[in-house]
């Protein structure tokens, strides 16, 4: 079959040329494109990206000439592809009969590993002292050592707190009538004048 020489086709042209080629045959096309690059101009690359998405492969531009000052005409080669658009091929793949197994090292890679005992220094060996180190008097309480850390000897010296006061005499009432910021939320209605005691074990310190 003679090469197919095809001067500046379009779209449908070129389309029902490459369909009618056979695999390895090649096509000539010859086009006039710009040379500046101008918007909405054909260029070299328009063409080369047209060929390309037609299924044409082995681009080659054979030849080029301007035609003016802004415009050249080039010649391109195109070869069809010996595989048609959508072939396959099935891979033969055989599963591997070797079994993956792990192994456990030896003794003689046992001598590179550390002992992490030997890192240890005596510091690290000693308890940790305990956080309540007062002693139980003979009334059965803590009194606070003479070298206290726990807290306890700061406690025992500080001034019982003063009665709470109410700010806006509903504190007996419940917590439907107590403002946001009343020292007795949550606690039952009670009795004016009755002294509450508010608790503080059910606080985490």
């Amino acid at each position: 079959m003679p090469e197919v020489v095809l001067e500046k086709p379009t779209q449908s042209e070129l389309t029902s040329a490459v369909a009618n080629l056979k695999g390895g045959e090649t096509i000539r096309i010859r086009e006039v494109v710009s040379v500046n690059q101008e918007e909405g101009k054909k260029t070299e690359r328009d063409v080369l990206m047209t060929l390309a998405s037609s299924g044409l492969v082995n681009l080659q531009k054979v030849s080029s000439k301007p035609s003016d000052s802004s415009q050249q005409e080039i010649e391109i080669v195109a070869t069809k592809p010996t595989w048609e658009s959508g072939a396959s091929s099935s891979l033969s793949l055989k599963p591997s009969t070797q079994k993956k197994t792990w192994s456990l090292p030896s003794d003689d890679e046992d001598d590179d590993l550390i002992n992490e005992d030997d890192l240890l220094d005596e510091q690290d060996l000693l308890k940790p002292a305990k956080k309540d180190d007062c002693e139980v008097g003979k009334d059965g309480k803590r009194s606070a050592c003479k070298n206290c850390t726990c807290g306890r000897k700061e406690e025992l010296e500080a001034k019982p707190d003063e009665p709470t006061k109410s700010s806006c005499g509903n504190c007996y009432l419940g917590d439907a009538f107590r403002c946001g910021s009343c020292p007795y939320l949550g606690k039952p209605a009670f009795k004016p004048g009755e002294k509450v005691e508010l608790s503080l074990d059910s606080v985490d310190i």
